[in-house]
């Protein structure tokens, strides 16, 4: 089916009637009419369904037709990170090299007057020329490309975005920006000359100094975070400028893009600091996964006014609360041996921080099961007694 005939209003109100369905169970009912493409309309109220959580924002407009269920939804850029990117670059113009489902293109129509949504797949990118007119603020051209092509005529720009494939055909993950699509290192050179900012999102697993090494006249690192997930890092790049100390800033957001922490320091700054340490006090803090990605680890000290539980333990107490730490709160119940006997409640979360037993094997150990408003953390102290903390939030 060709996706405009999705368009049909037949079609449309059927899809609509059944967002909310069991696809699988939907699957086994008769269409409404038998020329209908049922594994087309399927997958549209599938990837509805997982769309509806990224970019919730689409929803109003019922023309919006979401891409195969199967690829581009699952590894679009969420509404709440795009968003944020939005949020931080501003300009008169834009390029995203890599448009995908298009999320981030309609984000930054928000802050851009212009830009231009390069896609290589065919079929996409007819989808994004029919999707993004409708819902973009500022004017965005979509060219069927590759991002290689394009390169060769594209004219200076205030900004390019590139989010890089990074997955083979064997869906094995890949973190080199060698390793990705387009290759990164092979684009860098050309698109030096032509754009004034080059924002590259990596995958979370991308190791942040040596991205920062390879790519060269990196400004700042932006390490995403949502709903206690690391969801992006971001490398932007500034031709013009030496990156050899650039910022480091750690996000939360919330499904709007907006901040709930938020974390910035100098890649230096980490290095010079001296944080504090302490044994288990009154309350016990789990920083959020941008935060700890972010390798701020003494600047949280700094920041926040709590000491480390040990070097390597990346848990911090305080006999105070501190409302606004960036992660989980507890408060601290007891300090016990990672003995079954010592262990007060049988049914409680497990979580290890430089512990040398595995999650699995310490709930064995231990007998406990897993659930409960018990919280226990098996970790390294600074006097390096290996114990188990139990807590509760507070």
């Amino acid at each position: 089916m060709d996706f405009q005939t999705l368009l049909d209003p037949e079609i449309q109100k059927f899809i609509a009637a059944h967002e909310k369905d069991d696809v699988a169970k939907l699957a086994l009912k008769p269409m409404p009419d038998k020329d209908w493409d049922r594994v087309t309309i399927m997958d549209q109220i599938k990837a509805r369904q997982k769309a509806r959580h990224k970019v919730p924002h689409w929803f109003e407009n019922e023309n919006i037709l979401m891409f195969p269920a199967a690829n581009l939804v699952e590894q679009a850029s969420s509404a709440a990170t795009a968003l944020y990117k939005s949020s931080v670059f501003k300009g008169e113009t834009f390029v995203d090299l890599t448009g995908g489902m298009g999320v981030d293109s309609w984000a930054f129509s928000q802050s851009f007057t212009k830009g231009v949504c390069i896609e290589h797949n065919v079929d996409a990118a007819k989808l994004l020329a029919h999707n993004l007119p409708q819902i973009c603020e500022g004017s965005v051209d979509v060219v069927h490309a590759s991002a290689e092509k394009f390169i060769e005529t594209m004219e200076n720009t205030g900004l390019v975005f590139i989010d890089p494939q990074r997955r083979d055909n064997n869906a094995k993950g890949k973190f080199r920006f060698e390793d990705c699509s387009p290759d990164i290192v092979q684009l860098l050179p050309a698109l030096k000359d032509k754009a004034k900012t080059i924002v590259i999102k990596a995958s979370p697993m991308m190791d942040i100094q040596q991205g920062i090494e390879q790519l060269e006249c990196v400004t700042q690192v932006h390490v995403l975070e949502k709903q206690q997930n690391c969801k992006e890092v971001l490398f932007v790049m500034e031709p013009d400028t030496q990156g050899s100390n650039p910022e480091i800033i750690a996000a939360a957001l919330d499904e709007n893009g907006k901040m709930l922490h938020r974390i910035a320091f100098l890649a230096e700054e980490e290095l010079q600091y001296a944080c504090d340490f302490a044994l288990p006090q009154t309350y016990l803090y789990e920083p959020g996964p941008a935060f700890i990605k972010s390798g701020g680890i003494k600047i949280l000290c700094k920041k926040y006014a709590v000491s480390k539980l040990h070097p390597h333990t990346h848990l911090y107490t305080s006999q105070e609360r501190i409302d606004d730490f960036p992660g989980r709160i507890f408060k601290i119940n007891g300090v016990h041996k990672a003995q079954t006997n010592d262990i007060p409640e049988k049914k409680a979360n497990l979580a290890v921080r430089n512990f040398p037993m595995s999650v699995e094997n310490l709930r064995k150990k231990l007998k406990i099961a897993e659930g409960g408003d018990m919280y226990y953390f098996a970790c390294t102290l600074m006097d390096d007694r290996k114990i188990v903390l139990s807590a509760v939030k507070g």
